[in-house]
């Protein structure tokens, strides 16, 4: 009998990426990862059907899975069907972009100069952790393959609102921005203007190198 992983307390972020716990053993029967960094595992299911959303259990074929990143802990992103910008002849690889063109669009529902500041902030970022972002069902663009910072495009507040890892402490005179608690483990800032960025990005270069 072929064998098959099965996935419990699967939890649906939105239409094709749900997010899960899998055992090592799980992962073990999966061809090489295309890259190792950061915490979370991230499996990509081109060609397997989207899971009915009420469902809490997952079964996966380890043959249909494409194994884009192992990473150090037993969370998971679990992406089905195709992702924008990805056709079935033309598997994720080294240069794959999530949700960052999605990020690009909405963007421009802030302000010119706020649009200027988020989408610099973005490059000079990646340039010391590439990576891409996965969109929550609320909003939130998350960094992958290491979680450690999200951002969220807030038209209505004129804002970007942004989590980092790491208490708020940490973080002890940010300069222009003040940093807040926010879910255990993680911290909370807001960028409005130009003059804010340099903090912003020191913040994340920071919570990063934790």
């Amino acid at each position: 009998m072929p064998v098959r992983i099965i996935v419990e307390n699967a939890k649906k972020l939105s239409d094709s990426i749900w997010t899960a716990n899998l055992h090592q053993s799980d992962l073990a029967v999966l061809s090489s990862a295309r890259s190792k960094t950061g915490e979370m595992n991230i499996l990509y299911l081109p060609s397997t059907e989207k899971p009915n959303g009420g469902l809490e259990q997952l079964l996966l074929n380890p043959i249909d899975i494409v194994f884009l990143n192992f990473g150090t802990s037993s969370n998971a992103l679990i992406i089905f069907g195709e992702k924008e910008g990805i056709s079935h002849d033309q598997k994720p690889s080294g240069n794959y972009h999530g949700d960052d063109d999605l990020f690009s669009k909405d963007i421009l529902k802030l302000p010119k100069p706020l649009q200027d500041v988020g989408n610099e902030l973005v490059s000079r970022i990646r340039k010391s952790f590439p990576g891409y972002f996965i969109k929550s069902t609320n909003g939130r663009y998350i960094n992958q393959p290491d979680n450690f910072w999200t951002i969220k495009i807030q038209p209505n507040d004129q804002s970007l609102a942004l989590t980092v890892r790491g208490k708020s402490l940490e973080f002890g005179g940010a300069g222009e921005i003040v940093v807040l608690d926010d879910r255990p483990g993680f911290s909370r800032f807001k960028l409005k203007e130009y003059r804010q960025l340099e903090s912003a990005i020191k913040i994340i270069n920071k919570s990063g190198n934790r």
